[in-house]
């Protein structure tokens, strides 16, 4: 073998180890770099949670009240159906507390029961509102229950047992200017002062059992045309079941709100959990002028 056959021979070796030791030297850099830029990443994140959070609006409920309406009669135009009922609102202010605004705040609420093993819960529309500087208050705002058809509620306030008493719970979902999303969620018992618990009594009884003679109206309207005439009918049945009811006067009973402290739960959340939270609510959509003239249909969990 010539000199010059080994000195190629040489060089190929000695070019096969320089290429490997750059091709690891690659590797060894590209992972180096991954783990720069996962830490990069890393800080960056921390430092946008910084500053999305270095703001924390934080919003409590104010002058509260909750209201079982006078039972009325109502009816459904989609379903054509008759309901003798109560319904329920729930009055409240927003408080903003803190030193930075909330804005796009929802506001959803559920009526929870107990009958025996069973836990039935009543949702509602949510309520929204756009923006609450701080330290200010909001307007007062309304939150109504109408699809207790079978008077979960009366019963519920009826047992007077403390593992029975109805709960509100409310859901409150925001966000600050700095893109930091929030959740903050309350549960109050509803008891009913003794004062009102003879007209609950009588109230009840009467949803329970509606007169015959207005029983036999509705039959009748069921059968009409949704005219002047129907109208009248029903504006006749609807009083008239207004003045059996008895002492015209009372058009709401108050029932007390009783905050349970260990509920309170007030949490930064994601993006991702924001737009979860969000996707579960529904919002009011104007079906008449007057309120009464039928009843919205809300759902009742089992």
């Amino acid at each position: 073998m010539s000199i010059s056959e080994i000195v190629n021979i040489v060089l190929a070796v000695l070019s096969f180890i320089l290429a490997t030791i750059s091709v690891i030297t690659i590797v060894i850099t590209l992972k180096q770099n991954q783990k720069m830029i996962k830490a990069t990443e890393l800080q960056l994140n921390e430092m946008r949670k910084e500053h999305q959070f270095s703001q924390q609006p934080i919003l409590t409920i104010v002058s509260e009240d909750f209201l079982i309406n006078r039972p009325r009669l109502y009816y459904t135009p989609p379903e054509d159906q008759y309901k003798f009922l109560s319904v329920y609102d729930y009055n409240f202010s927003v408080s903003n507390v803190s030193t930075a605004a909330a804005i796009n705040i929802d506001i959803a609420a559920s009526l929870i029961t107990r009958q025996g093993e069973r836990e039935l819960k009543l949702d509602t529309t949510a309520e929204r509102w756009t923006v609450l500087p701080a330290g200010a208050d909001s307007r007062l705002l309304h939150i109504r229950f109408s699809g207790d058809s079978v008077a979960f509620l009366y019963d519920a306030l009826r047992e007077q047992k403390a593992s029975y008493l109805p709960k509100i719970n409310i859901r409150i979902t925001y966000k600050n200017t700095s893109g930091g999303h929030f959740y903050c969620e309350k549960t109050s018992i509803l008891a009913l002062p003794d004062e009102e618990l003879d007209s609950l009594r009588t109230w009840h009884m009467f949803i329970k059992g509606v007169p015959t003679a207005a029983k036999e109206l509705i039959a009748r309207m069921k059968s009409m045309p949704k005219d002047e005439k129907w109208e009248n009918l029903f504006n006749k049945c609807k009083d008239s079941l207004d003045t059996e009811l008895g002492d015209t006067a009372i058009k709401a009973l108050t029932v007390e709100c009783k905050e349970l402290p260990e509920k309170y739960d007030f949490k930064c959340i994601s993006r991702e959990e924001y737009e979860e939270y969000k996707s579960q609510y529904s919002y009011p959509h104007l079906v008449y002028k007057e309120a009464e003239c039928c009843s919205p249909t809300q759902k009742i969990e089992i």
